[in-house]
């Protein structure tokens, strides 16, 4: 019998150096596909959970909201119910400060 520990990250990333957050889950990333391994991280940046994930699981007030492939689970809907605010929206306004 085989005996399967996935990988576990919390907040590991969440220290505000995006050039350290990136490479750090990029090698990581890698090191766990070349050796079809699993991590399971907790994201509060929802830029790095699309650009890092290929499931999700979208907790509101302590209760599954959403859980599914990324891409599926990331969406407008989900995330607007979940963050009571259009959070696309959100996202293209922050994004236009910094032009």
């Amino acid at each position: 019998m085989q005996v399967f520990f996935p990988y576990t990250i919390y907040e590991t990333v969440s220290m505000g150096r995006y050039a350290y957050s990136h490479g750090f889950l990029k090698s990581l990333s890698a090191a766990d596909r070349e050796n079809n391994k699993t991590l399971i991280g907790v994201f509060h940046d929802l830029n790095l959970a699309r650009l890092f994930g290929d499931t999700a699981i979208i907790l509101n007030n302590g209760t599954i909201a959403a859980s599914g492939k990324i891409d599926e689970v990331l969406n407008g809907e989900i995330l607007s119910n979940v963050y009571g605010i259009d959070i696309r929206a959100f996202m293209r306004e922050s994004l236009e400060r910094w032009k």
